[in-house]
């Protein structure tokens, strides 16, 4: 009997103990809630700023970008491909005049020191000048040489040489020999007669359809060249060129 009622009250004894550590429990403060820690560990967790992901994605587009355009070029020049780039077209340039001087006629003027060729469909005046008027004046010192017509066009040229004795230099033998007020020294370009220190003034206005004229001098003897047509400068001066690169001083 004695063991039983020790029993029941310990066991009452045991409750009162469970109950009262309850209580005393119940009067602390609670602990922290790991649920609770948890979601506040993650939420101070370092969260990557803008700096870095432009960055990062810098690091994989530019050499994404780089590689499609290298791609892309290499494909273009394996098939061929051309530019839109617009290529000017050369600019046509005149037909050549053949050169057939080797079978020309050779003119050489002994008194004046000089000779030069021309083609044998060429009319040559020694002695004498033809007017644009078709009036022929007697010109000792003068020759005069007047094309066939040139092709492609409806008229021709004369190339006129005189001579005479100078002890002048160049610049004053312009200006005393010149029959145009147009032509004057310090208005000359260079130019080279047969190795020769030359004057040349290109379309002047002189004459009725204006003149080119070339001034030079050659051991005392001073040359006046004129060159004067129906047709351009332009359409002339091959024609007369290639027979000024046939001029000889004797």
């Amino acid at each position: 009997m004695l063991n039983e009622e020790k029993s029941v009250h310990g066991e009452a004894v045991q409750d009162e103990s469970a109950s009262g550590g309850e209580n005393e429990n119940s009067n602390q403060t609670p602990g922290p809630d790991p649920t609770r820690y948890v979601v506040q560990r993650n939420r101070h967790l370092p969260i990557p700023s803008k700096s870095w992901i432009i960055f990062i994605a810098a690091n994989i587009l530019i050499p994404v970008v780089f590689a499609a355009t290298y791609i892309n070029l290499t494909q273009n020049n394996k098939t061929g491909e051309t530019s839109n780039i617009p290529i000017p077209s050369p600019t046509q340039s005149p037909s050549p005049i053949s050169d057939t001087t080797a079978i020309w006629k050779t003119y050489t003027n002994t008194a004046a020191k000089y000779s030069l060729k021309y083609p044998s469909d060429y009319t040559l005046n020694e002695g004498k000048v033809a007017g644009v008027d078709g009036v022929v004046s007697k010109a000792p010192t003068f020759i005069q040489l007047i094309s066939s017509p040139i092709p492609n066009t409806s008229g021709n040229f004369a190339i006129t040489i005189n001579y005479l004795a100078t002890s002048a230099n160049l610049d004053d033998f312009v200006d005393k020999n010149s029959n145009c007020v147009d032509i004057k020294a310090v208005k000359g370009k260079p130019y080279i007669l047969d190795g020769t220190n030359s004057s040349i003034f290109v379309n002047s206005p002189c004459g009725p359809w204006g003149s080119t004229e070339i001034y030079t001098i050659k051991n005392g003897l001073g040359y006046i060249i004129k060159i004067e047509g129906t047709v351009s400068e332009a359409e002339m001066k091959p024609y007369y060129e290639q027979i000024l690169s046939t001029f000889r001083f004797d």
